[in-house]
């Protein structure tokens, strides 16, 4: 009985050893099935980490595009497209070719090689260099659609600026947002009307005039200046329509067809009581020796006068710290006072910006380029000011010193928005905080966005455009009287004027009903 029970015991105690066996080994397998799995993880993460590795150190496709800009070459341009571009390659993966060319060939040349299709992605732009003409052409990239793509470039400005640059219902332009508004002031030499002031009692500051209708106001003053020894008193004035973009009871349409701004009734300013008016008093000015002949001759050149203080009124265009902008921009101190309102119209926001042609295949490439000018402070830095050290220095207040002769020289309004490039040491130190009143304080133009089609009436158009070009100088002078004033809208109904009014008329009365 003794044997059988340690038979049995023995037996138990070996089935105990082979279940603690089984058990042992299923453990030992399940935990080299873990770290079968965890190596195998590892060793997944370790591929992944080598192909990430591989992606970050493969070199960003990069995209050149070719860039047309009106400027003239310039001795640090070598430097600072390299820099740029080294800067937007490893940003955005985008480079330019740089084409700089000579403001007085830039229309020309745009135009010929735009319709040559010469290789060309991006373009300077403004009003003066045949945006409309080049828009209705079909030589631009019509951008309506695609800027949604890029938000961030898209919320830089007011939709009501993108809205001034339509041309048809679309856009082809990227505005640099500036000023956007026009509006027009009249400056003098500081130094001079000082003296006037204490000789003759007459204050510049305080003579009233809110458009061209009270131009006549300066007159006292002018005949002040004339005394103290000046000889071109009025070198440079705009021309009388420009200025009816302010107070005016009209708004100007294109080029002299203007409309009234409560009954839309087209016409021209050659035929508006008005513009007789004006007449009358530049023949009265000729006259009397303030307007002069001598500003007629194709090689006059009115900057030296204002750049040697020595006029008494000159035209210029309202912008932000308006006053110490003009001192700046000729060397002289100046009192400034704005004649006309500021008034957002057709072609404000179209002074400066970029287009693309409409055979580039790098249009992406191009916007994402353009996004960079306009958010990124340190590019557009190199872009306005050139290269930190080279061409300029960093005052304590964050302004920007250029060195005198720094080898590159670019206008903010040139380049892209106010809002992101650093302010020079010119600018005042609400500078952008100005531009921010002056813009919200700007009106709209009753028409804004209205832009006449007339080339089913190009002969006549270019006839009457010419006779403006003939007379609109000499009546500006004062060497054309009332007279002849008649003798030219005579001259123009002949060339067909009714006709396009009519066509203009048409169209406006079919624009404000689309409204």
């Amino acid at each position: 009985m003794k044997k059988k029970l340690v038979a049995f015991l023995l037996s138990m105690t070996m089935c105990a050893g082979m279940l603690a066996g089984c058990g042992s080994k299923e453990t030992e397998n399940n935990a080299s099935s873990s770290e079968s799995q965890a190596a195998q993880s590892q060793e997944t993460e370790t591929q992944g980490a080598e192909v990430q590795s591989t992606e970050a150190e493969k070199p960003q496709e990069i995209t050149n595009i070719v860039v047309y800009y009106r400027a003239s070459a310039q001795n640090s341009e070598k430097a600072i497209i390299e820099a740029m571009n080294e800067y937007s390659a490893e940003k955005i993966g985008v480079t330019i070719t740089y084409t700089p060319i000579e403001s007085s060939e830039y229309k020309d040349k745009l135009s010929m090689d735009l319709a040559a299709q010469t290789e060309m992605d991006l373009c300077w732009m403004a009003n003066y260099t045949g945006l409309q003409s080049l828009a209705e052409q079909g030589a631009l990239m019509e951008l309506t659609d695609i800027l949604g793509e890029y938000e961030d470039l898209y919320n830089v400005m007011p939709e009501k600026i993108w809205e001034s640059t339509e041309y048809g219902g679309n856009r082809y332009f990227v505005p640099n947002y500036k000023e956007s508004f026009t509006s027009y002031s009249v400056m003098t030499p500081a130094a001079l009307a000082d003296t006037v002031k204490d000789k003759y009692g007459i204050d510049f500051n305080e003579i009233e005039c809110n458009g061209i209708e009270e131009l006549e106001n300066y007159e006292e003053y002018i005949l002040a200046c004339m005394k103290e020894g000046v000889e071109f008193p009025i070198p440079n004035l705009v021309r009388f329509y420009t200025w009816l973009s302010g107070d005016s009871k009209y708004e100007v349409l294109n080029g002299i067809y203007i409309a009234d701004k409560e009954t839309h009734t087209v016409t021209t300013y050659y035929e508006t009581p008005e513009f007789a008016e004006y007449v009358e008093l530049m023949q009265r000015w000729n006259d009397l020796g303030i307007r002069l002949e001598e500003s007629l001759l194709s090689d006059f050149k009115f900057d030296p006068y204002l750049k040697s203080g020595s006029y008494a009124i000159s035209g210029w265009t309202t912008v932000p710290d308006n006053q110490n902008q003009a001192s700046i921009r000729y060397g002289v101190d100046a009192y400034v006072k704005e004649v006309t309102q500021k008034t957002v119209i057709n072609t404000s926001a179209a002074g400066s910006g970029w287009a693309i042609p409409q055979y580039s295949e790098k249009a992406d490439a191009v916007m994402k380029w353009l996004t960079l000018l306009n958010t990124d402070t340190e590019f557009a830095n190199l872009f306005v000011y050139g290269l930190e050290g080279q061409n300029y220095t960093v005052e304590s207040d964050g302004r920007i010193a250029v060195n005198t002769d720094a080898g590159w020289s670019n206008s903010v309004w040139k380049v892209t928005n106010y809002l992101v490039p650093s302010l020079s040491t010119a600018d005042a130190l609400d500078k952008k905080e100005q531009y921010d009143l002056y813009n919200n304080e700007a009106v709209e133009m009753v028409h804004l966005g209205f832009r006449p089609d007339l080339t089913a009436l190009s002969a006549e158009t270019a006839t009457i455009t010419a006779i403006d070009k003939e007379v609109g100088t000499m009546f500006d002078i004062g060497l054309y009287g009332v007279d002849k004033l008649e003798e030219t809208i005579a001259d123009m109904n002949k060339a067909g004027l009714e006709k396009v009014k009519a066509e203009i008329q048409k169209q406006l009365d079919e624009f404000l009903a689309s409204k």
